[in-house]
């Protein structure tokens, strides 16, 4: 099991809660470890997705205070699927009431995926609150990385992509090598089909992305995922107004906005073979912010759970003890 692959897999939480983040949204919130060790905010990817019990396993329960919490609309968090009051900008204001009501001054930023693209977000408005950025898996909202996932992923995995296609109704599109119309058409049947064939939508968007992010496919993992609906629905709803809200940033603004945050120390952690975000996004970043560490998994894919992965988010979470002291 993927479990073996990481050091601190007896860390589990010591307190859970719901916070009121607006009239409409209360979000999950769950801490592991330390109270008193240096704390550490995890941002997981999607959007949409929710937490990530693994990432518990990275983190020394002795020395770390680690925080993770449920994104507007998904996972835990309530209402799920709820797109109204959600957007990059709200979930950079929900990290700062947990830090307040924790009582937390700085911690350590930490962020997969499309979580690689909140924790910039919230560093460059809230620099004096990072001790330092963990990133896997480069994704920072930009045109051509998203252009890359719908149109560059069927190049390499026509297989997933046929299957995917094979969901939508017959006639549904003309051209399903037209990328721009496909989604179009999930989108539809997403949001406008009966029940059944909008579960269909939403159990497909999530298996695509799963058969192409994983370099060594673990089909139990894929299997339980898909088993729950409410999951994949608000996964696939949020990820869908995220994206076609251009994740409510200007193009390159992360990019630009390097300079407010490079005296932060900052480690990359990226596996070779990622195609939902590839190892081109990785290096870019490098070379944009060169005071970086970029370390490179040579047999992974994008997630967590894969070997090379958690092995080297393990070693940098063991490198930053010696930077940081436990309060």
């Amino acid at each position: 099991m993927y479990e073996d692959f990481f050091k601190y897999s007896d860390n589990k939480p010591f307190a859970t809660m719901m916070l009121q983040v607006s009239d409409l949204h209360e979000i999950y919130v769950e801490q592991c470890g330390n109270p008193e060790g240096v704390p550490v905010v995890f941002l997981h990817g999607g959007p949409g997705a929710g937490h990530e019990p693994e990432m518990r396993w990275v983190h020394d329960p002795e020395y770390y205070h680690f925080i993770q919490f449920d994104q507007r609309g998904c996972g835990k968090s309530r209402p799920q699927e709820e797109t109204r009051e959600n957007s990059t900008w709200h979930l950079v204001e929900d990290m700062e009431k947990i830090r307040t009501n924790l009582g937390i001054d700085r911690w350590i930023v930490s962020g997969g995926s499309w979580g690689v693209t909140l924790a910039l977000a919230y560093a460059q408005k809230y620099p004096d609150r990072c001790l330092a950025l963990v990133l896997r898996g480069i994704f920072m909202g930009r045109a051509e990385e998203s252009r890359w996932f719908q149109a560059g992923i069927p190049m390499l995995r026509p297989d997933a992509w046929q299957a995917f296609v094979d969901v939508l109704a017959p006639g549904a599109v003309q051209n399903k090598y037209d990328v721009d119309e496909v989604y179009a058409a999930m989108y539809r049947q997403l949001r406008q089909g009966d029940k059944e064939a909008s579960d269909r939508a939403a159990v497909a968007m999530n298996k695509f992305e799963l058969d192409c992010c994983q370099h060594d496919p673990d089909e139990a993992f894929t299997a339980s995922l898909l088993e729950d609906i409410g999951h994949c629905r608000a996964c696939a709803e949020i990820a869908a107004f995220f994206s076609e809200n251009k994740f409510w940033l200007e193009e390159d603004q992360l990019v630009h906005g390097l300079d407010k945050i490079r005296h932060i120390p900052c480690t990359i952690v990226q596996g070779r073979y990622d195609i939902v975000t590839p190892y081109g996004s990785a290096w870019k970043l490098h070379e944009w912010w060169p005071e970086s560490i970029l370390k490179v998994a040579p047999f992974a894919g994008h997630l967590t759970t894969e070997q090379g992965i958690a092995s080297l988010l393990t070693e940098t979470m063991e490198d930053y003890k010696s930077k940081f002291s436990k309060g």
